[in-house]
């Protein structure tokens, strides 16, 4: 075991007796790659007085069940645990204020993570592919999701998103297959590209009354969403946003659209109310005549006069 001003560097095959390693105390801090890629460790305990555990620290333990962290710690880096696919449980301590990038990415086990309060920042990817993850607290402290944070976590079926995040990022949720239950708060004001792409089993969604922007395929094979609701002050949305929602009935385009992207709503099989305004007729002239929305309503005005005359 190599340590150096507190930094424990790395370790020996020799170091792990009984696939655990006993850390010495004086170590402040578990240094980047430390015990990565260490199939043989199963069990460690991390003393108190570390207060950082560094980038990839533990990276691909893949056979690591049981980890303590403790208190003193505030500050684990990127990808400490990734690929650590047999790791079912971990506590963070209430000090961490930020979960860096794809802290926990593959950790296919992992089944329950609670995040203390006064964590701000949920960093890209931290939980990505993170399979067998059912549920997860995001507390009130949580400003900010990074892309991709939750994505292919396909057995995660209901997030409270906190008041105070404001974007919703690219890819956030996709493929979150078994995700049912989706609250997002009023301080969102963007969806971005994939947000949603493949929760195949998400019925409804809410879009808060401030969003003003739905991304690219942010709801692509959502094909269980059968209602949706846009709010006023909606002003694009963005191609593919909806292809192939396939349970999709009935969607109301609000007057604030300026911009509905190429097959926003393509093949939405039973997509068979639009509701637009005859305000907003003329400006989604190409859209509504793609959608097969009737001629009569498109030209109602046109449709009007000719009636009058035959009458």
């Amino acid at each position: 075991m190599r340590i150096e001003n507190g930094v424990l560097i790395n370790i020996d095959k020799s170091d792990i007796i009984n696939e655990t390693v006993v850390i010495p105390n004086g170590v402040t801090k578990i240094g980047k790659h430390a015990f990565a890629f260490c199939t043989s460790l199963r069990e460690i305990s991390i003393p108190d007085g570390v207060t950082e555990i560094g980038d990839e620290a533990f990276e691909e333990c893949e056979n690591l069940t049981k980890i303590h962290i403790p208190e003193s710690v505030t500050k684990i880096g990127k990808l400490a645990f990734a690929l650590c696919r047999s790791l079912a449980e971990i506590n963070i301590p209430d000090g961490v204020t930020r979960i860096d990038c794809k802290v926990f990415c593959g950790c296919g086990s992992l089944i329950k993570i609670h995040l203390p309060d006064g964590v701000t920042e949920i960093g890209a990817n931290a939980f990505e592919l993170c399979q067998s993850l059912v549920e997860i607290n995001l507390p009130d402290s949580v400003a900010k999701i990074g892309n991709s944070a939750f994505e292919w976590c396909d057995s995660l079926v209901e997030i409270d998103i906190p008041d105070g995040v404001t974007q919703i990022n690219n890819s956030t949720f996709a493929g979150c297959e078994s995700l049912t239950k989706v609250h997002l708060p009023d301080s969102v004001i963007q969806i971005d590209d994939f947000a949603f792409d493949g929760c195949s089993k998400l019925p409804q969604i809410y879009i808060p009354n401030n969003v003003t922007q739905i991304g690219d395929r942010a709801f692509l094979d959502c094909d269980s969403l059968t209602k949706v609701h846009l709010p006023d002050g909606v002003t694009k949305i963005d191609i593919l946003a909806f292809y192939r929602c396939s349970g999709l009935e009935e969607i109301n385009i609000p007057d604030s659209v300026v911009e509905i992207g190429e097959d926003a709503f393509k093949n939405c099989e039973n997509l068979d109310n639009i509701i637009i305004s005859d305000k907003a007729l003329d400006k989604h002239l190409e859209f509504c005549i793609k959608m097969r929305i009737p001629m009569q309503k498109i030209f109602k005005d046109y449709y009007d006069k000719i009636e009058q005359i035959k009458a």
